[in-house]
């Protein structure tokens, strides 16, 4: 099966950082969450929270454990 690409990875900072800190987990999120043959970016936060608030804070991982509500508590008192 072929593998599919998400459809925010274009546009998706933390997939599209030059440098981003740990190769080891950017490469995990692409595996896992960005390019793959089932779909699996459903699962991932900032997919799920651009999804529901038409944007997705540069604090939030595709692995987050944040709620939607955390993570609007945290924009509300500036923690992004």
């Amino acid at each position: 099966m072929e593998s599919q690409i998400c459809p925010k990875a274009e546009k998706c900072p933390v997939l599209n950082k030059e440098a981003f800190a740990d190769v080891k987990t950017l490469e995990y999120y692409k595996k896992n969450y960005c390019f793959t043959d089932d779909h699996t970016w459903v699962k991932c936060k900032r997919f799920i929270t651009a999804q529901t608030l038409q944007m997705c804070p540069s604090f939030v991982m595709p692995d987050s454990c944040f709620s939607i509500d955390e993570i609007l508590d945290r924009m509300e008192n500036g923690e992004v």
